[in-house]
């Protein structure tokens, strides 16, 4: 595997980066702007490194719906054409075998209300050739 060290540029600009799923956390009910919502967190390991050579670790937050035009529906029919609809009619939907799975990341820079920036996921791509093994991350045992 091979990682890429970002800088201050590559931080500034949009891109693609590979990653694996190594967590799938369920928020439960949370509150938010648009009153209190079910919430799940798809958590990833990129192949870039961070300024301490650490694998960054990179989160993206969901209303848990399974309607077909919720975000996490069409992230997920996007990255592994996955219909949670149809899952979820058959009593099938089970989030956490996605753990381990492969992905490509589109990361768009953020700005922050106090003009601090971040790396935000704009899509879950499907996964390219190049395979990431989890370093960092351990999910924590119940």
């Amino acid at each position: 595997m091979t990682t890429t060290t970002i800088n201050p540029a590559q931080a500034a600009s949009e891109r693609i980066v590979n990653s694996v799923c190594v967590d799938v956390l369920d928020l439960g009910t949370v509150k938010t702007p648009w009153g209190k919502q079910p919430q799940v967190e798809l958590v990833f390991e990129s192949d870039e490194t961070d300024q301490y050579g650490e694998q960054r670790i990179l989160v993206r937050r969901f209303h848990k719906h399974t309607h077909e035009m919720s975000s996490l529906s069409m992230a997920l029919k996007c990255w592994c054409n996955r219909n949670l609809w149809e899952e979820e009619a058959i009593g099938d939907l089970d989030l956490n075998n996605l753990v381990g799975q492969q992905a490509r990341l589109k990361l768009q820079p953020t700005r922050t209300k106090n003009g601090n920036s971040f790396d935000k996921i704009d899509q879950i791509l499907p996964p390219g050739e190049v395979h990431v093994q989890p370093f960092k991350y351990s999910q924590e045992q119940d």
